[in-house]
């Protein structure tokens, strides 16, 4: 196949520029984006698992508006967070997670605000089962006020929240370590999810082991989190109507939502605390993802006209976080040999479809290859890998564009060449042989048997005697169009046009094992059209005399022929001498089509019949000439046949006499009479059976 060193090396630097641009990072990240909400469409998205794992309680607007919180500030929150807290340890929950960071205290202005918040700080760090949250922001550290600190047991039960945010500021991985190596610290989540497993968490190379369960990082670290369209995927508690169902002492709904689960305790407000996340084509509301409530109804003027978002709340990522850990569902990112390989061959492919297809055939493959990649994609998606099909397709059509370029430059080039060149003088499906076959006819020539074709009309230069300019000139058009037309329709080359002589070729410049059969049908379709083309013109008192055609089939140089400057794809040698001969002869013998011997054997045509042998001007060797049997009866034919026998054994008188009988019906008869009658008046002294000619 060709071009496959063209289409590598293009693919090499559509690859390059792909992967090692800063393009590389948003192509990736939009690989994964845009597969969630298909995924989800499809419904190609994994069961969840039941139950889930990690719920969230939410600080969000509708706490703000219900009493006890309403009207209070947040950092005088302390006591009903320790109380809600406390109610969520009664009911079974694993560890509670506090993603609200609390740096300041009102004890020491309001003493004993604090206690409950602390007492159930204590608790839960003696049971293991609580941790809190700090962050570092522009290089400070931010975190829990000291007293909390210190109630908490210090950093045994404090992680950071910080999330891992790509280029293009989404998030899409959950970080798992932080510090270098002589000191690193399990991430927020993955210290929830280890306490729920009651495993410490072990990061070999790229993996991170958790409970028996194992998970590839990706390449930049961390884990690459698989959202959910479901908004079950995550539940979602009002802290507001948390407190006020442990108030009311409705012990079973706390120990169903809670029992068995990683809870998380954060913020989930229009503004504070929002992420830009690969979920963010999904279109969620914060209102989707409630569960069902204990006291308090969801307030249809916080939630009721919710729009989809493409943020969502920081807890609610670390609950995917946790929940992916904890049921070993995180994504895994093709490595980067396999992304280089996956890049490559898609533009290898493409830069080989369009170097060698056409270029619908090249649109219909390279459209078939976007798609294919696109569901392939979807499909090792579902199945937890990420694959960058948005960098290999964009490898693919640059590969693509490169290729057609370089294609219509260089590879495309000559075929260009080739049409121009004989557009004119071939059918447009031979054009298009010759320019498949890759075979572009150079300076000089070869030598090749081919069907040369010569064609005059009969007194032509006296009929224009008497016709305009104007009138000549468009006349000479349509009769030139008819046999043109029809030697290129059979696959025949127009050689050249010599006033109203047509000298045409077959079997060149493309290989035709068929071409003395395709020019004797090109001949009889050509006089069929012509007598049409004149019975019109005598109609309207325009005579149109008969044109005279010659066929011989040889050896003949065929090939661009002339200087560096300007050169035409011709033949020459003595095969079109030849033809030019017998199109004379027509004259001779009363007939208007002549085949040479050769012409007629090589098409293998059954309608023809021997007219004479002959020896032109410049020739040596005798030639059997051939002509149409058109309109003619087998017993006409037969009678024809024994006259000519006669003639050629040298009895004229008897020649003569069966031209006779036939001369009134049969013009090339009647010419045979005549040239019978001669030699029987005056024979000759050698006879050995062939006419010898002496004028061209």
């Amino acid at each position: 196949m060709k071009g496959i060193l063209a289409a590598a090396a293009i693919s090499g630097v559509a690859t390059l520029l792909v992967l090692a641009t800063p393009a590389a990072s948003w192509l990736g990240g939009l690989s994964a984006d845009f597969l969630f909400p298909a995924r989800h469409a499809l419904g190609l998205e994994p069961k969840m698992a039941s139950p889930v794992s990690a719920v969230v309680v939410a600080i969000d607007e509708e706490t703000y508006r219900r009493p006890p919180f309403e009207g209070l500030p947040k950092v005088a929150w302390t006591a009903l967070l320790g109380e809600a807290i406390g109610a969520v340890l009664d009911a079974g929950a694993v560890v509670v997670g506090q993603d609200v960071i609390l740096p300041t205290s009102l004890e020491s202005l309001l003493p004993g605000n604090d206690r409950p918040y602390l007492a159930t700080l204590a608790r839960g760090a003696a049971e293991g089962r609580i941790v809190l949250g700090a962050a570092r922001h522009q290089g400070e550290r931010i975190g829990p006020h000291p007293v909390h600190r210190m109630l908490a047991r210090g950093e045994t039960n404090i992680r950071l929240v910080n999330l891992l945010t790509d280029a293009d500021g989404v998030i899409r991985r959950a970080p798992v370590l932080f510090g270098d190596q002589n000191n690193q610290t399990t991430a927020f989540a993955v210290e929830l999810a280890g306490r729920a497993m009651q495993a410490a968490p072990k990061v070999e190379g790229n993996r991170l082991i958790l409970g028996g369960r194992e998970a590839t990082m990706a390449s930049g670290g961390g884990l690459i989190l698989n959202f959910r369209a479901d908004p079950g995927a995550v539940p979602l508690y009002s802290l507001a109507d948390i407190l006020a169902c442990a108030r009311t002492g409705r012990t079973g709904y706390l120990r169903e939502a809670f029992a068995g689960r990683v809870v998380i305790i954060g913020s989930v407000l229009d503004l504070e605390d929002r992420k830009t996340t690969a979920a963010r084509y999904l279109g969620r509301r914060d209102g989707d993802h409630f569960a069902g409530r204990c006291v308090h109804p969801v307030m249809a003027s916080v939630y009721g006209d919710a729009i989809a978002r493409q943020t969502v709340p920081g807890v609610m990522i670390h609950a995917r976080a946790v929940n992916d850990m904890m049921n070993g569902t995180a994504l895994a990112a093709l490595p980067p040999r396999g992304t280089v390989l996956l890049v490559f061959i898609l533009g290898f492919a493409g830069g080989l479809l369009v170097l060698n297809a056409s270029a619908l055939a090249a649109a219909a493959g390279v459209t078939c290859l976007v798609l294919l990649t696109a569901f392939g994609a979807l499909w090792a998606f579902s199945a937890g890998l990420v694959t960058p099909w948005l960098s290999a397709e964009v490898a693919l059509l640059m590969a693509g564009g490169v290729s057609y370029g370089y294609r219509f430059a260089i590879t495309d080039r000559d075929k260009r060449h080739l049409r121009r060149s004989f557009a004119r003088y071939l059918s447009p499906e031979v054009v298009e042989e010759l320019v498949a076959s890759g075979r572009a006819p150079e300076l000089g020539g070869e030598t090749r048997e081919v069907t040369v074709w010569f064609s005059d009309l009969a007194s032509f230069t006296k009929m224009s005697e008497g016709m305009s300019p104007e009138d000549l000139v468009a006349t000479l058009n349509d009769y030139l169009s008819i046999v043109t037309e029809t030697i290129i329709g059979h696959r025949g080359m127009i050689d050249k046009y010599i006033g109203d002589a047509v000298v045409g070729v077959f079997g060149a410049p493309l290989d035709d094992p068929d071409h003395a059969r395709h020019a004797v049908d090109a001949a009889r379709a050509c006089q069929a059209r012509l007598a049409e083309f004149a019975d019109d013109r005598v109609r309207s008192g325009r005579p149109w005399p008969p044109t005279r055609l010659g066929l011989n089939t040889g050896p003949a140089l065929v090939g661009n022929i002339g200087s560096v400057q300007r050169y035409d794809y011709t033949v020459m040698g003595d095969a079109v001498n030849l033809a030019a001969r017998l199109e004379s002869l027509n004259k001779r013998y009363g007939s208007t089509v002549l085949l040479s011997g050769a012409t007629a054997q090589a098409s293998g045509a059954k309608d023809l019949r021997l007219i004479d042998r002959v020896q032109v001007v410049g020739r040596s060797e005798p030639t059997d000439i051939f002509g149409p049997t058109t309109g003619l009866s087998e017993t006409h034919l037969a009678a024809f046949e024994a006259a000519r026998q006669a003639f050629s054994a040298g009895r004229f008188a008897e020649s003569a006499e069966g031209f006779s009988a036939l001369a009134s019906t049969d013009p090339v008869a009647a010419h045979r009479l005549e040239h019978a009658r001669a030699l029987f008046a005056d024979p000759p002294e050698r006879w050995a059976g062939v006419t010898v000619l002496d004028k061209k």
